[in-house]
């Protein structure tokens, strides 16, 4: 009915489960060697998140990440909302060659229409819809704007 206050490890052997009906609260870090199923309306997270690259990870409810996460294969099967500046580093595809589909980083599939992109604001030649530039020089080399003649 109170605390129960554990000063060393716990095991459970077995395949046994292990059953929680309240909060489980982790202060320090914890390592899971196997399948993480996340299964409640909500998952939020203020630290770090790191899937081993063994591990999978599944959320069947909106899951909030408040700091860097870090996968090694993520699938979204459903709308994917991101807020803030995304960034893909597809490191190991940057000496390959152009005529491969497989070789670019990011593959929009599945349905009739392509890409589409909505900035804010007018459309000017202030906007630009698409920038290139160069990782050499860290300068923009050309763009698509979404200027209105």
């Amino acid at each position: 009915a109170g605390p129960s206050n554990l000063n060393s490890s716990l095991s459970v052997n077995n395949d046994n489960p292990t059953n929680l009906s309240g909060p489980l609260n982790v202060d320090g870090i914890t390592t899971l060697g196997d399948t993480l199923n996340v299964n409640s309306p909500e998952s939020n997270f203020a630290g770090n998140l790191n899937v081993a690259p063994a591990g999978k990870a599944t959320f069947n409810g909106p899951a909030v990440f408040n700091a860097e996460s870090q996968f090694k294969d993520l699938a979204v099967n459903g709308p994917a909302h991101l807020n803030g500046q995304v960034t893909l580093r597809a490191s190991s595809l940057r000496d390959s060659t152009d005529s491969s589909y497989e070789h670019y980083p990011l593959l929009v599939e599945g349905t009739n229409q392509g890409i589409a992109i909505k900035v804010s604001g007018s459309r000017t030649g202030a906007n630009n819809f698409i920038s290139f530039w160069d990782e050499t020089t860290n300068q923009m080399h050309g763009r698509i704007e979404g200027q209105t003649l």
